[in-house]
């Protein structure tokens, strides 16, 4: 059934889609070969390459999991059973870095298919002209400190922001006579004490 709500919806995701996609080359046609020269020079400039090739879109659950799997093997005092080194950890990230290269290619062909949708050849050559320059070696490698030490410096901040916005939708929701969420229910000091972060970083 289609109701008020579900065409705003799908009014606001339709209008998220073309602001997204507004700028976007759109090729759906494969690229010729020097066109796919170009797009391998810009993922290997872009350093999208080396996360390709590192598997690093499983990276974060590997490493979840393989603390899950150090935990499952430790003693009530936090000790490890056994050897560190070919243990839990060693293992879940084998068993990770296996499934990955498994599917590697897929990764690579989506990458690179994406590259080609959105920009023309044209615009390739411009960009890869400009990451390959000390200005554009200069601001990838800048660009990721920035992004690594605002998201530091900001961990906080970002606390803060949420437990205001808890208190405020749990305040909301009570008052339309809906029902919380436990997780609307977490201060700033329990969600400080969680993440074992002090308070007033």
């Amino acid at each position: 059934m289609v109701d008020g709500a579900n065409i705003g919806k799908c009014l606001t995701l339709g209008l998220m889609a073309g602001l997204l996609i507004a700028n976007s080359a759109m090729i759906e046609t494969p690229p010729s070969p020097e066109k796919t020269k170009l797009i391998a020079e810009f993922l290997c400039l872009s350093e999208t390459q080396r996360k390709i090739d590192n598997g690093q879109a499983v990276e974060a659950m590997a490493i979840q999991d393989g603390f899950e799997a150090l935990k499952a093997n430790s003693d009530a005092g936090g000790r490890v059973l056994g050897p560190l080194t070919g243990g839990p950890l060693t293992i879940v990230s084998d068993a990770y870095q296996s499934a990955y290269l498994r599917h590697k290619a897929e990764f690579q062909s989506e990458f690179e298919r994406h590259v080609n949708w959105e920009f023309s050849e044209s615009e390739l050559r411009t960009i890869n002209a400009f990451l390959g320059s000390a200005a554009g070696k200069h601001y990838l490698a800048g660009n990721w400190r920035m992004n690594a030490y605002v998201v530091t410096n900001t961990e906080d901040l970002v606390l803060k922001i949420a437990a205001e916005a808890k208190s405020t939708a749990k305040a909301a929701l009570a008052a339309k006579g809906f029902r919380s969420a436990p997780v609307l229910d977490m201060t700033y000091q329990q969600m400080t004490q969680e993440s074992g972060m002090p308070h007033g970083k």
